[in-house]
């Protein structure tokens, strides 16, 4: 589940891992390996930040550097940017993140059991009357505020 990413302290290890692993991604890394060993470049961050998409429909936001010299040359370096869970809502990834009154559209009636799993234990919850769907966001920009509802998919 994406809410895993709540208090995980070896996620990014394991998507370096699974970057490390995939041939694709690594292959992509040798040849930035091969083409900047001779610069006096250590790492090489690419341009823009990454997603990775989960199994259960959400996805991460990562921010990769190629590993150029050192003790790992070749090797990938990985901060997690942000996790959005299958309905898009975003998952904190630490607990100091979860706010009383956080409001998280709920995709279907077992949502809020996979959410509640993640969060009970720190005291916080989704009811279980809870509509899938239900909702509103407030976007404010410059002091001005706009609020816009939320409806079922």
């Amino acid at each position: 589940s994406s809410w895993n990413f709540l208090e995980c302290s070896g996620c990014e290890g394991r998507v370096e891992a699974y970057i490390r692993d995939n041939s694709s991604v690594a292959n992509g890394l040798a040849k930035i390996e091969q083409a900047l060993k001779s610069s006096t470049i250590d790492t090489a961050d690419f341009p823009d930040d990454v997603e990775v998409d989960l199994h259960d429909g959400g996805r991460i936001k990562i921010e990769v550097s190629a590993i150029v010299k050192g003790t790992n040359p070749g090797a990938a370096d990985v901060v997690i940017k942000k996790v959005y869970d299958q309905a898009n809502n975003t998952v904190p990834l630490d607990k100091e993140d979860l706010e009383e009154g956080d409001l998280y559209y709920l995709e279907d009636a077992g949502h809020n059991g996979v959410i509640n799993y993640y969060i009970t234990r720190y005291n916080f919850g989704i009811p279980k009357s809870s509509s899938p769907g239900w909702g509103k966001i407030t976007i404010c920009e410059n002091g001005k505020c706009e609020e816009f509802p939320v409806d079922k998919p």
